[in-house]
């Protein structure tokens, strides 16, 4: 279906040499969330417990830490790359796992090894899924395993690899199964939990399955897709503070139409001319261009140089939660400086929706991929008391166009 998107009341204000980041967190009309940079989390390590009654010491030792060792030896590997959108929706985790058909075969144990943030953030978007089957016979079986992930705190499970058929004997320790998976996009920073369900070849029903609640390894995964690994150009600016405030909810829904986002950007010394972008991206889409502020100076460490993005979205916006990402560069030269994005609280998961959708009547709209098209903007504003008539006229015709990044 095609619609017209528009972006109205958008302005890039420069606010009053005398108001404090402190100041800005008070307000009596709108939701405000305000934040520092988080500080970057390192995974804590637990002990795990086997699932067998009687462990083998030296094979439980392989699994003994929350995240597995990188030389963890196993007979059998897989690795895959995920993109949300492309996995198959429909097919769902069955309720009756829990009616195991077999008693003969079992998961001995799991453990995942986090292996790539590159942004050094805490969230990592390449793991590996280690996990060990056996059986209580000493006799060879062909199996196969269905992994599943979903958002902790979330009820459904999404289905993301389907293991080869492979062969088990008894409770040997050599053939492990290694699934390392890259998350190239649908999968915001968040704290995740894996499932993994076992079937026997020729045979229907699970025969066993293993989850977080059997086994701590499997939850409190910190994961992010690929599109969140950002890394901090090498640069004398950095953007310190950031501040988003929602208004307008006339529906009662949670989802507000307008906004205001708010950022310091600092330079280690003396002064430099520079251009703010903003985009967004809801939680499954690809970040969106927004707009652009004109060119305005950073002066040190000051707050005088703290600029806002204030919008309200009138049509093509889906009802969601949206990450937005701040970009810096050097006017003269278009040097990428800094950014902000997920490492920054209030530019996460914000409610927000169109004006359309924001109607007391009902029109709550669904969620999205955020947006295409083309949106019509009008703009004014001042950049830290410096731009000219002439910089307003500019920043106006930038914003008629929204590019893809």
């Amino acid at each position: 279906m095609n619609f017209t998107k528009k972006l109205i009341t958008l302005s890039i204000s420069g606010l009053l040499a005398t108001t404090s980041i402190t100041a800005l967190a008070e307000s009596d009309e709108s939701t405000v969330r305000i934040g520092q940079k988080l500080a970057t989390t390192n995974k804590v390590v637990n002990e795990s417990i086997g699932k067998s009654t009687e462990i083998n010491i030296d094979k439980a030792a392989k699994y003994k830490s929350l995240q597995s060792q990188e030389d963890l030896d196993a007979e059998y590997s897989a690795s895959i790359k995920v993109d949300k959108n492309t996995l198959d929706a429909t097919k769902k985790r069955s309720a009756k796992r829990f009616e195991k058909n077999a008693s003969h075969l079992y998961i001995y144990d799991a453990a995942v090894l986090l292996k790539s943030d590159v942004d050094g953030d805490g969230y990592y978007s390449e793991v590996r899924v280690d996990f060990d089957v056996d059986a209580s016979i000493n006799e060879y079986y062909d199996v196969y395993a269905e992994l599943y992930i979903r958002e902790e705190g979330t009820s459904d499970w999404i289905h993301y690899y389907t293991t080869d058929i492979f062969e088990i004997y008894g409770d040997d320790s050599s053939d492990d199964y290694h699934v390392t998976t890259t998350f190239n996009d649908g999968f915001p920073p968040a704290k995740y939990e894996i499932a993994i369900d076992l079937f026997e070849y020729g045979y229907s029903g699970v025969v066993d399955y293993l989850e977080a609640n059997d086994d701590p390894d499997l939850g409190n995964l910190p994961l992010e897709d690929t599109s969140y690994e950002q890394t901090q150009p090498v640069s004398n600016v950095s953007i310190s503070t950031v501040k988003t405030e929602i208004f307008t909810d006339s529906d009662g829904d949670g989802y507000y139409r307008d906004f205001k986002i708010s950022f310091d950007a600092d330079v280690a010394s003396g002064q430099r001319d520079v251009v703010a972008k903003l985009y967004q991206k809801t939680g499954s889409g690809d970040w969106q261009y927004e707009t652009e502020s004109s060119v305005y100076t950073l002066d040190g460490t000051s707050t005088t140089d703290t600029i806002a993005f204030e919008a309200e979205w009138q049509s093509g916006y889906a009802t969601s939660y949206y990450d937005f990402k701040i970009e810096i560069y050097d006017s003269a030269t278009n040097e990428f400086l800094a950014e902000a994005s997920h490492d920054f609280g209030p530019l996460v998961d914000v409610p927000l929706e169109d004006a359309g959708k924001d109607t007391v009547s009902g029109g709550s709209g669904s969620g999205g991929s955020g947006s295409s098209g083309n949106p019509s903007t009008s703009s004014s504003g001042s950049g830290g008391g410096s731009w000219n008539l002439l910089g307003l006229i500019v920043l106006g015709l930038a914003g008629l166009v929204r590019r893809k990044r």
